[in-house]
């Protein structure tokens, strides 16, 4: 471990320093993904700091998925959480590989539907309008990342096929085809813990959290053009919003 210096004098919580330190030090690869860190009793040796303290900064770490503990053998630190920006016109595959990382996408489910009223009505169409069901599982580096359902009404992607979405983005056929371009979207966030289903598409347990993401977009005109309902791993991904 790296020198850490922690300033008594300071008015920045000592917890928060020894945080900050070890963060950095895990950002900057002092620790790898997988290694075990000292235990808060050397940690607090080491530093001449509250069992208390340590422990605090140690939990606060784990929040934000830098580190895992596994009882009875420490606490080790994790994979980086992929992060994740909001912006009204958002691609997975594009946002994945920008961070260098290979994005993947397995159709789950490609399907017509009828009679979803609550779906439909959100889509502002009539319940008796057919919508396409589309279900598809992200993933980066081959690691389950979320899973997506997304509405979309028939009306506006007559001929819409499985092989059509299996190939390419959602968001490129809508504009290459159908000369359609989502301009603004509105979206809502949960937590929530996974289902069986959800568990078993994303290989995480039954239960684990996960963040729940309701996705509605649509067109210049003010035309609804989809529905899309994310299941996101909550140890894996994080997301943020720039405002200016």
């Amino acid at each position: 471990m790296e020198h850490i210096y922690l300033n008594q004098q300071s008015d920045v919580p000592l917890y928060l320093q020894l945080k900050e330190n070890l963060r950095e030090q895990i950002r900057a690869g002092v620790w790898q993904v997988g290694e075990r860190l000292p235990s808060e009793q050397a940690l607090h040796e080491q530093l001449a700091v509250s069992r208390a303290t340590v422990r605090q900064a140690l939990a606060e770490l784990e929040r934000e998925g830098y580190l895992s503990r596994e009882h009875g053998r420490g606490t080790f630190v994790s994979k980086p959480k992929i992060a994740m920006r909001l912006s009204s016109v958002y691609s997975f595959t594009l946002d994945i590989e920008a961070k260098g990382m290979q994005a993947e996408t397995r159709i789950v489910l490609f399907e017509y539907v009828i009679r979803r009223p609550e779906i439909s009505a959100l889509l502002g169409v009539s319940e008796h309008e057919p919508l396409i069901k589309l279900v598809r599982l992200r993933l980066a580096d081959q690691e389950p990342i979320m899973l997506e359902t997304t509405y979309l009404p028939e009306q506006l992607v007559p001929g819409l096929s499985e092989h059509d979405v299996a190939t390419n983005s959602l968001y490129s056929i809508l504009e290459q085809r159908y000369g359609m371009q989502p301009t603004s979207a509105l979206e809502s966030f949960e937590p929530i813990l996974t289902d069986e289903f959800a568990a078993k598409m994303l290989g995480v347990p039954q239960g684990a959290p996960a963040l729940y993401v309701e996705r509605l977009g649509s067109l210049g005109d003010g035309r609804k053009v989809e529905l899309t309902q994310s299941i996101v791993r909550g140890d894996r991904c994080r997301y943020f919003v720039e405002l200016s």
